[in-house]
């Protein structure tokens, strides 16, 4: 996983479907590595939706935890410990998270490239 507590991804709010997007059109992974993927981080974006934070005070509504490093790191060891997995499930899982996080700073990196700077 990269280092560092502060790295984000687009897993959260309107940016739910771009990891989707990004997998569906990645050339480089085979069809059942984009499954294994999918699988990964489906069930890591609903493990960021628990982690969320309320939006009221009654606790009704509840938005994605921005999914960060430290919280892909506490989502391998939860499946590691809840799962029990092989290694090579384990590192399946992490290279689905690295994908992400790698895909989701280039995409930032794009759109800073294409917008236009505004001078003050």
């Amino acid at each position: 996983m990269h280092s560092g507590n502060q790295n984000d991804c687009g897993t959260g709010g309107s940016e739910a479907a771009d990891w989707r997007t990004w997998l569906a059109n990645d050339a480089r992974l085979t069809p059942g590595l984009r499954e294994d993927y999918r699988r990964t981080l489906t069930s890591f974006e609903a493990f960021c939706l628990r982690r969320g934070t309320s939006g009221s005070a009654g606790g009704a509504t509840r938005a994605p935890a921005r999914a960060t490093v430290v919280l892909a790191r506490e989502y391998v060891e939860l499946q590691r410990l809840e799962r029990a997995p092989g290694p090579a499930q384990l590192q399946g899982w992490k290279e689905a998270l690295n994908w992400l996080f790698r895909k989701s700073k280039g995409q930032s990196l794009k759109s800073k490239v294409q917008s236009p700077k505004s001078k003050v």
